[in-house]
Order: structure tokens, then sequence, then C-alpha cells
């Protein structure tokens, strides 16, 4: 039932099954940007929602999890990189890092679990 971040749960089932799961540098991933700022603040607000949900997974399982406070940096990016707001691609990555910010706030409080 995640919208995104479904690789991590994927890899916390794996584990959980017992199957070693690994870091692979050999690997190739093809990722294409979205193209509006829009579309970019729903992609953030997407993962940052569902990264509440896997990281209680993660903890529920007795697994070394992060801190509930690791995402502090990216509050404190936010207000440092105000600035880039000026550029397109400065707005593009604002936009996407101020929306999964947001969606760990509303996914800390959709599925009762603090982490921001």
């Amino acid at each position: 039932g995640l919208r995104a971040n479904e690789d991590h749960d994927l890899a916390l089932r794996l584990v959980l099954a017992g199957i070693e799961v690994h870091f692979e540098s050999a690997a190739v991933v093809h990722y294409r940007y979205r193209r509006s700022a829009r579309a970019l603040w729903k992609q953030g607000l997407a993962y940052g929602t569902a990264r509440p949900l896997v990281w209680r997974r993660v903890r529920d399982a007795g697994l070394p999890a992060p801190s509930r406070f690791a995402g502090w940096r990216s509050w404190v990016w936010l207000v440092v990189h105000l600035v880039a707001l000026r550029s397109r691609e400065g707005r593009a990555s604002w936009v996407w890092v101020a929306g999964n910010r947001l969606g760990q706030v509303r996914g800390s409080v959709r599925h009762r679990t603090v982490f921001l």
C-alpha cells in the first residue's frame, strides 16, 4: 500500500525473510527527473509521507533504524538554500526537499510515529 519507498519496504521484507540484501556497485539505475515543480512537489511529498511508516516497520522488526530526528539537516538545508529559489535548478531542488520534509510531518501524523 505504499506510493513511494516501496524499494525500501521490499528490502526490509527480504531481510526479514532471511535473504541477504547488499549494495551492488555495478548496478545501473536510469532515473528521470520530474519536469514540473508541481510534479517534483508531489513526488517529494509522497516519499516523505511513506518514510515514517517504513522507519516504524524497521524499528518494530528490531533492526537498527536512524534517529527519529535524522532529517533535521534537511530543514536547515531549506533555510540555507532559500537563495537558490532564484534559479530554475535551485527551485527544483528546494521544492522537492520542501515537499519531502512536509511529507514526513504528514506521514508522522498519519502513521502515528515521530520521524522528522
